[in-house]
């Protein structure tokens, strides 16, 4: 029997309007770094967004709800795997 993984690497790219600065970037990596699911986070002030490299697609949800928690409510607006 086969078993489907939803263990692949994916890109992951979010909205989050609440940041203001540089110190809003660093409260937010040093929020996610702990998280397994993430292999890599790239982050833009100008966009006012993050981009992360992850491998549980599961992990999109709880991602989120961990942003909304410290203050950066965050919008998907792009999924591609790699």
């Amino acid at each position: 029997m086969f078993e489907r993984s939803i263990h692949v690497i994916m890109k992951v790219k979010f909205i989050i309007p609440a940041i203001k600065c540089a110190g809003c970037i660093t409260t937010i990596e040093q929020h996610l770094k702990p998280e397994d699911s993430i292999l890599e986070i790239d982050s833009s002030l100008t966009e006012k967004s993050i981009s992360l490299i992850i491998h549980d697609a599961n992990a999109i949800e709880p991602i989120q709800n961990k942003l909304a928690t410290i203050g950066f409510p965050a919008q998907e607006i792009f999924t591609n795997q790699k």
